[in-house]
């Protein structure tokens, strides 16, 4: 599995990711002020997920139906991060097998996956 941190992410998060060994491209440390539409095409070759906190992928996504490989879309106020952190992690952990093709959202109550 890859994924691509877009710069709205958490740095602690994408640390807290390739400590798994899962690697992470930042868009923050490799590429920054990249545009969202350069990000979705970066997803596609290599294949990896998109890892999000910017609610403007799903514009991109369902509205304008770009392509991308996975989205993951993290939407908390700050004290809710160490859940939010277990829930991602959980998710990349447990079920990375079934990310592909589907958009999902990570609160602090709930995890939903959507295909798309």
């Amino acid at each position: 599995m890859r994924i691509i941190a877009d710069e709205s992410v958490n740095y602690s998060l994408v640390k807290d990711i390739r400590n798994l060994g899962i690697e992470v491209l930042s868009i923050a440390e490799d590429y920054a002020s990249l545009q969202d539409i350069d990000i979705a095409s970066l997803s596609l070759d290599p294949p990896a997920l998109i890892l999000t906190e910017d609610k403007d992928f799903g514009e991109l996504v369902y509205k304008n139906k770009v392509p991308v490989k996975a989205v993951i879309l993290l939407r908390y106020k700050h004290p809710d991060l160490p859940a939010i952190r277990e829930r991602l992690l959980l998710l990349l952990l447990k079920q990375a097998s079934v990310l592909n093709k589907t958009f999902s959202v990570i609160t602090f109550n709930k995890t939903r996956i959507r295909t798309l």
